[in-house]
C-alpha cells in the first residue's frame, strides 16, 4: 500500500485524486493505483492507494533503445486517447474542473486551487499576464479529461513498457492542449522525453506551446 498524509488543508486535493483514480479505473484500462481509502479528520487527511510496479521513467529512459522509446510512446498515446473518452456530466455548468467537478489544482498555475471555469475563455483569461496583454490562447479547443502532470516521475516503466501512471491530484477536464504543454512544462531539458511527447501528440499543439513558453519565461524571470 501507499499512503499520502497531509493536514486538513490537503483534504481537497486528496479527495480529487481519490475521485480521479476511481473514475479512471472504472472507465479505462490505464494502469493506475487502486484507491483503497480516504480518511479525513479535523486535523489530518490520509489517502491510501495500492502500489504500482515499475521504476520512474526518468531512471530508465537513457538506457532505452529507440525501439523501446517507440513502444513507450505507443502506450502513452493509447492511454491518453482512453482518458479523452471520459466525459464530464452533461449538466455541468463548469466544464473545466477537477475530477469531482470542483476547483483545479495545477502547479503550472501557482499550485493553488483555481476555478472551476464556465468555459475555455474564462480559463484562458485566468492564464493571461498583465505584462503580455495581447498574448492569449484560443478558446475553441475540445475539453477533455487530462492527467495534467505527466512527467518522468509520474510514469512508471517495467520491461521498457509503461506499467503505471501515478499522482492524479491534478487530473480533471482541461482544454485538449493542456496535457501536451504540461508534458513540456514538467520536463524541459530531457530531449529524449520531449521527442517522445512530440511523437505522441503528433506536434498538434505547436501554437499553444509557443504561447505557454512565453508565459513560463516571464514567470521564470519574475
Amino acid at each position: 500500500m501507499y499512503l499520502k498524509h497531509g493536514t486538513e488543508m490537503d483534504s481537497k486535493r486528496h479527495k480529487a485524486e481519490f475521485s480521479a483514480l476511481k473514475l479512471v479505473r472504472s472507465r479505462t484500462s490505464i494502469p493506475v493505483p487502486r484507491p483503497i481509502d480516504l480518511i479525513l479528520s479535523s486535523t489530518d487527511s490520509f489517502l491510501v492507494t495500492s502500489r504500482m510496479e515499475g521504476e520512474m521513467a526518468g531512471i530508465s529512459i537513457d538506457e532505452c533503445t529507440d525501439q523501446e522509446m517507440s513502444l513507450m510512446a505507443q502506450d502513452l498515446r493509447r492511454y491518453i486517447a482512453e482518458l479523452r473518452t471520459i466525459q464530464i456530466q452533461t449538466n455541468s455548468t463548469h466544464p473545466i474542473s477537477n475530477a469531482t467537478g470542483g476547483p483545479c489544482l495545477d502547479y503550472r498555475i501557482g499550485g493553488s486551487l483555481v476555478g472551476p471555469f464556465r468555459d475555455e475563455k474564462e480559463f484562458s483569461e485566468s492564464l493571461r499576464l498583465g505584462i503580455l496583454p495581447n498574448l492569449v490562447h484560443r478558446d475553441d479547443h475540445r475539453i477533455v479529461f487530462t492527467h495534467a502532470d505527466l512527467n518522468m516521475r509520474n510514469i512508471l516503466v517495467k520491461d521498457r513498457r509503461i506499467s503505471g501512471i501515478i499522482d492524479w491530484e491534478n487530473a480533471g477536464w482541461y482544454p485538449e492542449y493542456w496535457e501536451y504543454t504540461k508534458c513540456h512544462f514538467g520536463v524541459r531539458l530531457c530531449q529524449r522525453w520531449l521527442k517522445m511527447v512530440d511523437a505522441v501528440f503528433e506536434d498538434r499543439y505547436g501554437e499553444e506551446l509557443k504561447i505557454e513558453r512565453q508565459y513560463w519565461e516571464y514567470h521564470t524571470l519574475g
